[in-house]
């Protein structure tokens, strides 16, 4: 398989963010008890979500074949939205964290396990709205 010079730099590129999205990985099963802190768990989770948004780009890159261009379609909406989700929990979660710092009164703030149940339930179900609205927009049939 003959690869041109941008796809060359995809897969590079692609390659790159798969090492690194296992380097944080697997560093933190290593190391077990930093998954107890909750700025580890989302950097875990976030690092999932790019590991995959980064094999299904690779994926896109290197397949040509033709019944393969809609499940690589679905996924290459789904990961990259919910890595973009779960970068934006990270913030929300730095905000409440430095507000809950600020506030005296810690009761009027929502607890770290309803915060990560709601970025659970944000970041895996939208991207799955998202695909199915753009597909049933664009009359691809994938389901």
């Amino acid at each position: 398989m003959q690869l041109d010079d941008v796809s060359k730099v995809s897969v590079a590129s692609c390659t790159f963010s798969i090492v690194g999205s296992f380097a944080i990985i697997i560093t933190l099963l290593v190391f077990p008890k930093q998954l107890q802190k909750a700025g580890h768990k989302l950097l875990f989770i976030l690092s999932c979500a790019d590991l995959l948004t980064s094999i299904s780009y690779l994926a896109n890159v290197l397949t040509f074949k033709i019944h393969d261009c809609t499940i690589l379609a679905a996924v290459d909406i789904y990961f990259p939205v919910a890595s973009f989700l779960w970068t934006d929990c990270i913030g929300i979660f730095v905000f409440v964290s430095v507000a809950r710092l600020r506030q005296l009164d810690r009761k009027a703030y929502i607890s770290e396990r309803t915060l990560f149940t709601w970025f659970h339930v944000v970041s895996w179900t939208i991207p799955v709205r998202t695909r199915v609205t753009l597909f049933h927009l664009s009359g691809v049939n994938f389901f």
